[in-house]
């Protein structure tokens, strides 16, 4: 008799059509969600064809990532949340004034035009339209 639990890649699908607590916002899933969105933001980076770096003013500021297109370096900054004050961001676009930057989020799609910026929010399920969102910008 075949096991009607098991997936298409034989993975376990879970007995009950609740989420598993982790996903429920338990306490250890809010403690490391920016974690697992960084995380997942490099995958999806890396299987864009970027090879992205970070940086790091001392030990106050870090722009999770930044990547090279177009000849220019873009930084992106990555929020598991809705929640999207990135002033390390904000810090690096002063000191280095790129013409673009990305922030990805659980908010919706936006563009904001600044004096030399334009600044693109990416819902982090859209990531895998980045290079559309840089072409824009």
């Amino acid at each position: 008799m075949a096991d009607n639990r098991s997936g298409p890649c034989g993975l376990e699908k879970p007995r009950s059509s609740e989420a598993p607590d982790a996903l429920n916002g338990s306490e250890h899933f809010q403690r490391f969600k920016g974690a697992f969105a960084e995380n997942f933001v490099m995958t999806e980076l890396q299987a864009m064809g970027f090879h992205p770096y970070f940086w790091r003013s001392g030990n106050t500021a870090e722009v999770d990532f930044l990547v090279e297109t177009a000849g220019e370096i873009v930084p992106i900054e990555v929020k598991a949340a809705e929640n999207t004050k990135a002033k390390s961001l904000q810090l690096y676009v002063s000191r280095y004034h790129p013409r673009r930057a990305i922030k990805t989020s659980l908010r919706n799609v936006g563009i904001t035009r600044q004096e030399h910026l334009t600044l693109c929010s990416v819902p982090l399920y859209m990531l895998w339209k980045l290079r559309a969102y840089l072409e824009m910008a």
